[in-house]
């Protein structure tokens, strides 16, 4: 990025840019018209994404980028200076505005916008394995009863120790030790709109005397949606063919498999891809797994922005609530991640934290 111009305007801002061909096309903007750009990160996608490279060229230079590594630290560099909010919510056009040159624009999140100061937030809660020892702990967070999110929980565990004797033959590696480390993320979501499905995404890194990946996602509507189904599918499998053609149909299979309730005889939702043990090689493994939590951002938001609209009723959200007695039952008694998780001494609120907020039975 090449910012050679004479003209003095203000500094153009994004906050976490959803979709790398708008920040891409920004960034070549500014570059011709020699303007000043900032990013709050976090991105919902990685600065090697093709699409972001496809559209950018070549007048990406980081070094004439300033970028932000929360919104906090934005805001707290640009005291005692004006911040111009572009939002639909303003009461005077852009048109009839006066900017000044060292003004900062501030442009939003494509699929939410810059959030509000009086929003719901996310309560944290930080925990330890062991009290008395260091065995690791980690963190969960759980935001309820907001205007899209019913509940949606996050959770980031890192622990480590020795496995008790009971499992040590189920684990691969420890049988020959029973020593461990093991970090995990997970993120469950719950609707108010119970047109939109729920949603979970989950990543896991173990080492014993072997060590492996596993993790994927999946989608749980109330309501079937065969055009959502379609669309889902197929931008999970052009992710998983960028690393490899196979991923998709192997771990589709997998998925499927595994999200199913054998004393219901149904599946948990319209699936996804689920894959454990991946061992095959470190840095591709890595670069696949961080694929998927971009994709997962990706595609939640393309779901919730098509459906946050749409109009429901008394009967949708009772489905909804059936359906998440399903949850509940699949989480409870098969769920690989909750029984590692309890086995492992890890905190029972954040594990159960993927549980939705009501559930209901016939």
């Amino acid at each position: 990025m090449t910012q050679n111009s004479t003209i003095q305007g203000p500094i153009i801002a994004l906050f976490e840019p959803d979709i790398p061909q708008n920040t891409a096309a920004i960034i070549r903007t500014c570059s011709c018209l020699g303007a000043k750009l900032e990013i709050i990160e976090p991105c919902g996608f990685l600065l090697n994404d093709k699409r972001f490279k496809r559209v950018v060229m070549d007048y990406m230079d980081e070094k004439d980028i300033k970028f932000y590594k929360s919104v906090d630290d934005f805001f707290t560099s640009k005291k005692n200076q004006r911040i111009i909010l572009m939002t639909t919510k303003a009461s005077i056009s852009y048109t009839k505005f006066k900017f000044d040159k060292n003004d900062t624009i501030l442009f939003g999140r494509e699929s939410a916008g810059v959030p509000e100061n009086k929003r719901v937030q996310f309560k944290s809660t930080s925990w330890k394995k062991n009290i008395t020892k260091d065995e690791g702990g980690g963190e969960y967070r759980i935001l309820q009863n907001g205007k899209i999110f019913e509940k949606v929980g996050v959770n980031f565990s890192k622990v480590y120790g020795k496995f008790p004797k009971q499992f040590q033959n189920s684990i691969p590696g420890a049988k020959k030790n029973p020593r461990f480390w093991a970090s995990g993320i997970s993120v469950v979501m719950h609707m108010q709109n119970p047109l939109i499905p729920a949603m979970h995404f989950n990543t896991r890194y173990i080492c014993t005397t072997k060590d492996w990946f596993g993790g994927g996602m999946d989608v749980t509507p109330s309501k079937y949606d065969k055009i959502e189904k379609i669309k889902f599918h197929k931008i999970l499998k052009n992710m998983c063919n960028r690393h490899n053609k196979n991923y998709y149909k192997k771990y589709k299979k997998w998925c499927d498999e595994y999200f199913y309730l054998p004393h219901r005889k149904e599946p948990r939702g319209i699936g996804g891809i689920f894959f454990d043990y991946k061992d095959d090689n470190f840095e591709n493994d890595f670069k696949f797994v961080r694929d998927v939590g971009v994709t997962f951002q990706l595609i939640f938001n393309k779901i919730i922005i098509n459906k946050i609209k749409k109009r429901w009723t008394a009967k949708d959200k009772e489905e909804q609530y059936f359906k998440r007695g399903r949850y509940t039952e699949f989480n409870l008694l098969y769920d690989r991640g909750t029984k590692f998780g309890l086995q492992t001494g890890g905190n029972t609120e954040g594990i159960l934290m993927s549980l939705p907020p009501l559930a209901k039975w016939k």
